[in-house]
């Protein structure tokens, strides 16, 4: 085939701007491929467990924790436990504490627990009324009776009630800091004086020689 100098002109053209088009998709491809993370690889299930219920005691034989899943995956290289409708007990004395949540992950190698996905918690105490507590993330360390969260949280007792953006919570949940537009309603409990009613004074009665 004969091709006239106009049409190898136009030929020439066309391939040209076909290499140039394909040099810039390929640069930009490149510069996408390189803004975009890396995905985080999958989590590598070793163990799958259903409807697990843990109890942990201490040295002496006394309970202190216990555990109890819908569903328990182990992830064999973190070594950690990834669990699915969590509900978790503490006993430490006077205090006795249960969290709910949809998902959790323990951590044993630094004793921590992260809570996540409507999270509950309520703890009983004998010399104080139910403290609940309403979060979307939590975490607990709960050998050493602290927790902390970065979302939203409601804490409830009695007729008390505070927010916060971030909770920091020590000894149990007695020693609670919310920051990042707190809004506290916290009245001090009533004084001894207030709280036990005072005897009525007895009625004098009159002496044998009174008439």
């Amino acid at each position: 085939m004969t091709l006239t100098a106009t049409t190898a002109r136009t030929t020439l053209l066309l391939t040209a701007l076909a290499v140039i088009a394909s040099g810039l998709w390929w640069l930009a491809e490149r510069e996408m491929a390189a803004l975009t993370p890396p995905s985080p690889p999958a989590p590598q299930i070793d163990g799958t467990a259903y409807q697990t219920f843990t109890r942990i005691y201490d040295r002496s034989g006394r309970l202190q924790q216990t555990l109890t899943a819908a569903r328990l995956d182990h992830e064999r290289l973190s070594a950690q436990v990834l669990l699915t409708q969590v509900t978790f007990e503490s006993f430490r004395p006077p205090y006795h504490t249960v969290a709910f949540a949809q998902q959790a992950r323990w951590l044993e190698n630094e004793g921590r627990l992260d809570l996540w996905n409507t999270v509950r918690i309520r703890r009983d105490a004998l010399d104080a009324p139910p403290l609940a507590l309403a979060t979307e993330a939590l975490t607990l360390w709960p050998h050493e009776g602290r927790g902390s969260s970065a979302t939203q949280t409601w804490l409830l007792q009695g007729a008390r009630w505070a927010v916060g953006d971030t909770l920091t919570a020590e000894r149990d949940f007695t020693h609670i800091v919310l920051a990042g537009n707190a809004h506290v309603h916290w009245p001090a409990p009533p004084s001894p004086r207030q709280r036990v009613p005072q005897p009525n004074a007895p009625s004098a009665r009159p002496g044998k020689g009174s008439g």
